[in-house]
């Protein structure tokens, strides 16, 4: 099963393929006993799009909840700096009393 860690740093698609097809029995390209076998490797690629099609969704879920979480904060923020201004400016204005 893929993992997120499949997927840190550089990711090619074809050399991904490649690395699948190689660990599964009849995916090569070799004769006799590990001859090629269509079917078996189709089978593996499409149990493989859905676990990365799972893991996408999985994976965006986790991106929607940061993004709300850096919205929510960045909103704390903004009121905090109001507040933070508001203060200086009164502060100000008694300095200058």
């Amino acid at each position: 099963m893929a993992t997120f860690e499949d997927f840190e740093g550089e990711f090619d698609a074809c050399e991904y393929v490649e690395r699948l097809a190689s660990t599964v029995a009849g995916g090569g390209s070799k004769g006799g006993s590990e001859a090629f076998d269509p079917k078996t490797l189709s089978d593996v690629f499409e149990k493989t799009i859905k676990e990365l099609t799972a893991l996408d969704e999985k994976m965006q879920g986790r991106i929607n909840k940061l993004e709300e979480l850096c919205a929510k904060e960045q909103d704390e923020h903004k009121q905090k700096t109001r507040e933070l201004e508001s203060t200086f400016k009164s502060a100000s204005l008694l300095s200058k009393s």
